[in-house]
């Protein structure tokens, strides 16, 4: 890993590299919650390994790790809705009159940067649509502007900066998913009689007069998703820092090239 640089001409096959070590990130931390919720599942899996088992057990968390990160996207595309929900507002929001304060609700929050991106933006759209003084605040308009940007980037080679905050977008999202779907088996657990392998509770000494096991499973539901949240915000942050970066490596191409 020491050998990868984003000043590579296999700056593709670099990503393909990511991804597939994310993918096994993915897999081996929804595994390893699993093994935490049930003692069983632990003991199948680690107990008297072989080769031969090691070696099914990379293809399971390999394969765990790709359905997850589709469960990920499916995840953010109906319910957190962070990658469309924001290039959908890339140029949305409000510019202070007086250019004294910056607006922490918009993408981009400097008055001065948004009044001159949405510039450059409007000669990218027809008549029409310049002449509905509300425009950026229409998802259509921002998703379109959005795409040219993606599109122009990626044809200038521009885009390694961009990419690689996609693949870390994509590892936040995936994570995101995971840590929330191990809280909601988690939760599930209370109501089958199953083992964990970890015994909060008599670790730290606590005696809950015979219930320790559901106080470990809320415990445990109770962590999984708030690293489930953590995640949720650090992809909302890179998400927001790839929308920035994305809109100024264009801006500087159009500056420099006079595309428009």
């Amino acid at each position: 890993m020491n050998n990868i640089t984003l000043n590579t001409t296999s700056f593709s096959e670099q990503l393909g590299l990511y991804d597939f070590f994310n993918v096994l990130i993915y897999g081996t931390t929804f595994i390893c919650g699993l093994c935490i919720l049930n003692s069983y599942i632990k003991d199948y899996l680690w107990n008297n390994l072989s080769f031969q088992k090691g070696l099914g057990i990379v293809l399971l968390i390999y394969i765990t790790g790709m359905i997850l990160q589709e469960i990920g996207s499916i995840f953010d595309r109906n319910i957190t809705k962070i990658y469309k929900g924001m290039n959908r507002r890339l140029l949305k929001g409000e510019i202070d009159k007086n250019y004294l304060r910056e607006n922490k609700e918009n993408i981009i929050t400097n008055p001065y940067l948004l009044e001159e991106y949405r510039k450059i933006a409007d000669q990218l759209l027809k008549k029409e649509t310049l002449s509905n003084k509300k425009r950026f605040d229409n998802e259509l308009v921002n998703g379109y502007i959005f795409s040219i940007c993606q599109y122009t980037v990626s044809v200038k080679d521009k885009d390694k900066k961009t990419e690689k905050l996609r693949a870390l977008f994509s590892m936040s999202k995936s994570l995101m998913s995971s840590f929330f779907l191990l809280s909601a088996i988690a939760i599930l657990t209370l109501f089958i009689n199953v083992d964990m392998s970890i015994e909060i509770c008599e670790t730290i000494g606590f005696d809950m007069h015979g219930f320790e096991h559901i106080i470990d499973k809320i415990i445990m539901a109770f962590l999984f998703f708030l690293v489930g949240t953590v995640f949720y915000y650090r992809a909302k942050r890179t998400m927001s820092n790839f929308l920035l970066i994305l809109f100024g490596t264009y801006a500087a191409i159009v500056k420099s090239e006079k595309l428009i």
